[in-house]
């Protein structure tokens, strides 16, 4: 269906469903490191991830290694203020 505006109409359902997949996704390729980011799924349409991250700046390809330990990273809260 097109709106007035020209718009269409989005389907909040098949956004959750594909924002869940992605999701899923993501913790499929996280969680060979068991110090990485996990994912808590309380329902299939909500998802927390609030809880310390590991961050570091720069970009490094050991980094995607499933053995890479990042142990020493900062820990980041989320939701969190990440300015500084």
């Amino acid at each position: 269906m097109v709106n007035p505006a020209g718009l269409e109409k989005v389907n909040i359902a098949h956004i959750r469903t594909i924002t869940l997949a992605l999701l899923c996704s993501l913790i499929f390729v996280f969680s060979s490191n068991s110090s990485s980011a996990t994912i808590h799924i309380e329902k299939a349409d909500k998802a927390s991830i609030a809880q310390p991250w590991s961050f570091a700046t720069g970009d490094d390809m050991r980094w995607a290694r499933p053995s890479f330990d990042d142990s020493d990273w900062e820990l980041l809260p989320v939701p969190g203020d990440w300015r500084r």
